[in-house]
């Protein structure tokens, strides 16, 4: 387990209010009511009366008696001023489209990664919690059975699943987890577990019909594909590893199509080799075996790595030149924190390509850089 840089925000300012003091004790002012002359004087014991609102007031004694001589033009009593009644805010409209949820202002998780004074997962906040105890599994490796529950367990197989509703808790799994897109029959969760991938080309976890809960992914070159149907969130996604052959592409996210992809730390730190090899993007989506469409990727800390060697960090689901291209919808980039890295674009060329600003249901909203400068959509 390991901790990340630590960013501290703009601190808060508030404000106070008071009230105004008491008029002094000697002040005597005349007043009229009817024909009667009444005079503003402390009681005669000296006492006073305190207001609901708090005010303290003066007893009212009646004046002496006038002389035969002419009064005096009366006074004009001062008026007292009051406060205006508090005025309820009006609800303003909300806009269109949708710009989902905000972002978070302060840190939920010690140990995350901060970043604008957002804390994202790392190896502290995800993974195996310390202190599990860990035993070797000894169930099959293809899951055909509904319900299975699998907690605790050292998992020295990988696992294709081909039943419904398989829970994985507090588990490693030293290999890979598949459920099928071409039987599309089985659905697994996990959380609070690693899946540790060898050196090796491959993908970590995939295809459909999938929810990974703080789960740490590492190795091979592909964390996590989400063909469809998948929920990705509070996870770590990193460490995919370097082909010293200079062949493999490697990246940590494929989104296809009814993805949510929710406050996640995405980045592809593979060293590049040549003549090929290194990271296509942390997050991808290109439209060849389907159209990219109806995926939510908000609040992730999307970073091109401690390289900087990916083309761009991110794709947006609209490649030209592949078989799915057009039909691209609903793909909504919301509240994410990009990574200048180490040229300053996170990518070679910058942050996001391939995204749609035209395409219907399509939303670019409130994603920027790790100074907090806005990132633009590609188009």
């Amino acid at each position: 387990m390991t901790l990340g840089a630590i960013v501290i925000a703009p601190a808060v300012t508030s404000t106070s209010s008071g009230h105004a003091a008491p008029a002094p004790a000697d002040t005597t002012v005349m007043a009229e009511s009817d024909s009667l002359a009444w005079w503003w004087t402390p009681a005669p014991d000296g006492r006073t009366t305190t207001s609901a609102d708090g005010r303290s007031w003066w007893w009212w004694t009646p004046a002496p008696e006038p002389t035969p001589t002419p009064p005096p033009p009366s006074a004009t009593p001062t008026p007292t001023p009051t406060e205006p009644p508090p005025t309820e805010p009006t609800p303003s409209e909300p806009s269109e489209p949708d710009p989902g949820p905000s972002a978070p202002a302060e840190p939920s998780d010690p140990g995350g990664i901060v970043v604008q004074g957002r804390s994202f997962p790392s190896a502290a906040t995800t993974g195996v919690p310390d202190g599990t105890v860990l035993s070797p599994y000894t169930g099959p490796c293809t899951i055909q059975t509904n319900d299975v529950v699998i907690d605790g367990a050292i998992i020295d197989c990988d696992l294709r699943v081909l039943a419904q509703n398989l829970q994985i808790t507090n588990s490693i799994i030293n290999g890979h987890i598949y459920s099928d897109s071409d039987f599309f029959n089985g659905s697994f969760s996990m959380s609070d577990s690693e899946v540790r991938m060898p050196q090796s080309a491959g993908t970590g976890v995939g295809d459909v019909n999938f929810t990974l809960t703080r789960v740490e992914v590492t190795g091979g070159s592909r964390s996590v594909n989400c063909a469809a149907d998948c929920t990705v969130q509070d996870s770590y996604l990193h460490g995919q590893y370097t082909d010293y052959r200079g062949i493999d592409h490697e990246s940590a996210i494929r989104m296809g199509a009814n993805s949510t992809i929710r406050h996640n730390t995405i980045t592809c730190d593979a060293a590049p080799v040549p003549p090929d090899a290194g990271c296509s993007a942390a997050l991808t989506g290109y439209g060849d075996f389907g159209v990219v469409q109806n995926n939510s990727i908000d609040d992730n800390l999307i970073d091109g790595g401690p390289d900087g060697s990916m083309g761009y960090c991110a794709y947006g689901g609209s490649t030209p030149g592949k078989p799915y291209s057009e039909g691209v919808n609903n793909i909504r980039f919301t509240n994410n924190i990009f990574m200048r890295g180490p040229n300053g674009n996170c990518g070679i060329w910058g942050p996001i390509t391939s995204f749609d600003s035209a395409a219907p249901g399509n939303v670019w909203t409130n994603n920027i850089w790790d100074d907090g400068a806005p990132v633009a959509p590609a188009n």
